[in-house]
């Protein structure tokens, strides 16, 4: 039996891509290229998916009995979306090889809320 837990984490992680992918679309402004994400190198890909997955799941967002108020989990929401701004601009900061563009990560944390 599957556990609601990892059930929320292959939801996040399939909405996290689908993010990156929107504001990759966005940025470049036609959804055509999206083959060029992967240009960068997958790499890069996970890193993205890896710190959101993380800031997620230490803001305890996929615990389902602590969602009893919808104020806790907007509170959640945005304090990871924050953590994991600072995350990875500290990681495209160190290795600046693993930005897809400029504007990105914003529009990618915009989405991801």
């Amino acid at each position: 039996m599957i556990r609601p837990k990892f059930i929320l984490l292959l939801c996040d992680l399939l909405l996290a891509f689908g993010c990156l992918v929107g504001s990759y679309g966005l940025r470049v402004g036609e959804f055509n290229e999206l083959g060029s994400l992967t240009n960068g190198g997958l790499i890069s890909l996970l890193c993205y998916l890896f710190v959101v997955l993380v800031s997620t799941y230490y803001f305890e967002m996929y615990e389902p009995q602590l969602f009893k108020r919808r104020t806790f989990i907007l509170e959640r929401c945005i304090y990871s979306a924050l953590a994991s701004f600072f995350l990875l601009s500290a990681l495209f900061f160190l290795l600046p090889d693993l930005q897809f563009g400029r504007v990105l990560l914003i529009l990618f944390l915009l989405l991801n809320l």
